[in-house]
């Protein structure tokens, strides 16, 4: 059937439904509640990681909230794209491995050790 063509009624319905796929996916991937820190939110890349990877989420839910913090102060406070990068896939393999805190970070300088925000005086 050399020449055949798609009716315009068929290609519409097509896109629509890739459309709303890929639509429902993106619905589903943030609709999933994430716990995030004490004084930082989650950021977007970091989010998408830990999705990615069932264990890793499921673990992510299981530390302290001041552990959380820890892990998005680390992510969030590379000053270069690359380290960014590096750090978020670091840790995931840090919450595959089973680790509560990120290995070699002197913590969150955006917290006071009661777990509250730092404020400006």
């Amino acid at each position: 059937m050399a020449g055949y063509l798609v009716p315009c009624s068929a290609w519409h319905f097509l896109v629509k439904r890739a459309v709303r796929a890929v639509v429902t996916y993106t619905i589903n991937m943030f609709a999933k509640k994430l716990s995030e820190g004490v004084v930082h939110t989650m950021p977007t890349d970091l989010r998408k990681a830990l999705l990615a990877s069932a264990k890793a989420w499921a673990t992510w839910e299981d530390i302290t909230p001041l552990a959380r913090n820890e892990f998005i102060c680390w992510v969030i406070t590379a000053t270069l794209i690359e380290t960014r990068k590096r750090r978020v896939e670091r840790t995931v393999e840090e919450l595959l491995e089973g680790k509560r805190r990120p290995c070699c970070w002197g913590g969150c300088q955006h917290r006071e050790h009661n777990g509250r925000a730092v404020t400006p005086r």
